[in-house]
């Protein structure tokens, strides 16, 4: 996030999860974890920069990687796991908004930031809105 200061957040979790019972680890892409984490991030950013004189426009940033080969956490979960594919290996995206907007509707701005990764999870030619990720992890 940049304007007129930087606010940097990073986080970071193991993706490849022991399966137990003997089974074969897997890798998982804790979509929900991505999801809560960046409204969170977003959240404090906003009430940092709602006290900054000066507004304009704020530019916020996401970038996710390693998550190639990775299942769905909720369609593991949920047995939605045949109708999905695996997890795109990451992405880079950015989106403006300002200070107020970002304060009272993180939520938003974290969907737009994360739109074009979590399609693959959720969305296929039979899905309805009640299978998108984020209306399941941040309702509103």
């Amino acid at each position: 996030m940049t304007y007129p200061a930087r606010l940097s957040f990073l986080a970071q979790y193991p993706l490849t999860v022991a399966a137990g019972g003997g089974r074969v680890p897997f890798k998982t892409a804790r979509e929900t974890d991505v999801a809560y984490e960046l409204v969170s991030m977003l959240a404090v950013a906003g009430e940092y920069f709602s006290e900054v004189d000066g507004g304009g426009h704020l530019l916020a940033a996401i970038r996710l990687s390693g998550f190639g080969g990775a299942e769905s956490e909720v369609g593991r979960d949920s047995g939605w796991m045949d109708a999905l594919p695996g997890a795109p290996a990451g992405i880079d995206a950015d989106a403006r908004t300002d200070a107020v907007d970002l304060r009272d509707e993180p939520e938003q701005l974290a969907r737009r930031l994360v739109e074009r990764w979590l399609p693959p999870f959720y969305r296929d030619a039979l899905s309805d809105p009640a299978r998108d990720l984020f209306k399941l992890v941040v309702p509103g």
